[in-house]
């Protein structure tokens, strides 16, 4: 049996609703419906389910008082609503989890609750909601405080969000400041957590930590090495003025080196980063160039314009 405003998440057990899907006219629609649980995640839920005069009510009510708001911490309420919603599983209930719109606080511990006790990733949990209700949207506080979540549960990386579909562009970068580093930044992106140090103002200047893994570098490398070709300057005229007719070897420049395009998924990935960071538009990026000195080969001052 259906409930009005709420969607069933995982099986026909748990559904996220807004406070109309428990609204005192349909009490007895709830009751027919067999809903055992309700978790009312904001401060003020409808009043029917806090006035005494109603209680005991035909479910087990639990209210977690918690604003929608950026300064909101609402993952200091996981456990006790993934207690409370564990319980209702346990006894093959159902369970209503709830707040103003059925997008934001309701969805975040729907989620936490995915995470730890179904052990999903934040993708997966996010995909699982979303999917079925497509106005879901935590804050970007909440945002935070699941990937962090995830982290903690997980003890490994975040998610890659690129890979869930119904999971909107914007989520695929989540930063939030260290607070005991004022020049310091986190980044969640890419299946990473990128650690971002501003080491200058002017000129502008940051150590990025974990910007590309091993593996990445390797793909490029392995891409690069079969057009690897020798190093060259622009080729200048008697004049000094460069002739336009192509490079030149230099003995300044005995390295090899090739680009690999922009286009490539590696490349495109990193750029995707760089943009973010750098508030430019990938367009301006360029492809990347890989360079290799063999034991001997230098760079040595030399004319290269």
């Amino acid at each position: 049996m259906d409930i009005p405003d709420a969607t069933a998440v995982l099986g026909s057990w748990l559904h996220v609703g807004s406070e109309e899907s428990v609204a005192e006219e349909r009490k007895d629609d709830l009751v027919s419906a067999g809903v055992t649980h309700v978790l009312s995640v904001m401060k003020r839920p409808p009043p029917w389910l806090l006035d005494p005069r109603n209680h005991p009510l035909p479910f087990a009510h639990l209210r977690v008082k918690v604003e929608d708001t950026r300064a909101a911490d609402i993952s200091e309420h996981f456990e006790t609503t993934g207690a409370f919603i564990r319980a209702c599983e346990a006894s093959g209930g159902r369970c209503i989890v709830h707040c103003t719109f059925g997008q934001s606080r309701s969805v975040s511990v729907t989620a936490a609750y995915l995470m730890t006790e179904r052990h999903m990733s934040l993708g997966a949990a996010l995909e699982a909601i979303r999917s079925r209700r497509p106005n879901a949207c935590p804050n970007p506080s909440f945002m935070t405080q699941l990937v962090r979540h995830e982290m903690a549960t997980t003890g490994g990386a975040p998610s890659d969000l690129r890979a869930f579909p119904s999971l909107p562009n914007t989520w695929r970068f989540i930063q939030w400041n260290d607070p005991h580093r004022q020049s310091t930044r986190f980044v969640s992106c890419h299946g990473r957590l990128m650690e971002v140090t501003r080491m200058s103002r002017y000129p502008q200047l940051y150590l990025i930590r974990n910007f590309m893994s091993k593996e990445e570098a390797k793909v490029i490398i392995d891409v690069a090495a079969p057009e690897l070709h020798p190093s060259l300057v622009v080729k200048h005229s008697s004049s000094g003025a460069a002739d336009g007719a192509g490079g030149t070897r230099s003995e300044g420049r005995t390295s090899h080196n090739c680009r690999v395009p922009s286009s490539h998924p590696a490349v495109r990935a990193a750029i995707q980063r760089a943009s973010y960071l750098t508030g430019l538009e990938p367009s301006h990026a360029e492809p990347a160039q890989v360079v290799r000195y063999r034991p001997g080969q230098q760079y040595r001052p030399h004319h290269d314009w």
